[in-house]
C-alpha cells in the first residue's frame, strides 16, 4: 500500500520557511527526472482551512513528501480554481527550471583536460554568484572523468549541463531536503543513478 503523501507549500527565499499544508491535497501527479525539471500537478478543496490568499502565490515552492518516495520539490506556476467543482487545481516546475532560463556566464571554455565535477562546480558557483539560484553545491563532489574542448557559452545552465552529462555519460539532479519546517535544494552530480520515474 502506498503511504499518503504530504504537501507543503514553502516561501521562495531561503532558508523556504513552511507557509502551510495542503492536507485537501488529491490527485497528486509529480514525475522524477534526472536532468530536467520534473513536474507535478494536484488538486485541493477550495475550503481547504490551510488555504490563505498568499498560499499558492506563483514562485511558491511546492514540497511532496511521503514515507515511500523521495521528496519532490518545485516552483509553483499555475493555479486554476473550477467554480464547478469547488477545486483548485495546482500545477508546478521541478526546481531546476531556475537553471534553464540561467545563461552561463563567458568564462566556461575548457581547451585543457580538467576534471569534470570541476566544470560543474564552477558553473554552478559561477551562476549563483551572479544571483542565486537557491541550488546548493555540496562540499564533496564525485570526481567525474576528465573533458576538454568544451565551451558552455551561449547556452542556458540547464543545456550547458546535459552537455557535460554527454560528455561523460556522469547525470546531474536537484535532491531536495525537507527537514524542521524547511527545504533546501541540493544540485548533485554523479555516476547514473537509474530510471526517471
Amino acid at each position: 500500500m502506498t503511504a499518503p503523501a504530504r504537501v507543503y507549500v514553502h516561501d521562495p527565499f531561503e532558508p523556504h520557511p513552511r507557509l502551510g499544508e495542503l492536507i485537501t491535497a488529491h490527485n497528486i501527479d509529480r514525475s522524477y527526472v534526472l536532468m530536467a525539471p520534473g513536474q507535478a500537478a494536484l488538486s485541493i478543496n477550495r475550503n481547504d482551512l490551510q488555504l490563505t490568499e498568499d498560499l499558492l502565490l506563483r514562485g511558491n515552492v511546492l514540497v511532496i513528501d511521503s514515507d515511500d518516495a523521495e521528496p519532490w520539490g518545485g516552483i509553483i506556476n499555475s493555479v486554476d480554481e473550477s467554480l464547478a467543482s469547488g477545486e483548485l487545481s495546482i500545477e508546478a516546475q521541478g526546481f531546476a527550471s531556475i537553471l534553464d532560463v540561467r545563461v552561463v556566464s563567458q568564462g566556461q571554455v575548457y581547451e585543457s583536460s580538467i576534471g569534470s565535477s570541476a566544470v560543474f562546480r564552477s558553473l554552478l558557483e559561477s551562476t549563483n554568484a551572479r544571483g542565486h539560484t537557491c541550488l546548493f553545491v555540496p562540499g564533496g563532489i564525485e570526481p567525474g572523468p576528465a573533458v576538454d574542448d568544451l565551451s558552455l557559452v551561449g547556452q542556458s545552465v540547464l543545456a550547458a549541463l546535459n552537455r557535460l552529462h554527454e560528455r561523460t555519460d556522469y547525470e546531474w539532479w536537484v535532491e531536495p531536503n525537507v527537514a524542521g519546517g524547511h527545504v533546501d535544494f541540493i544540485i548533485r552530480w554523479g555516476y547514473k543513478q537509474g530510471l526517471d520515474l
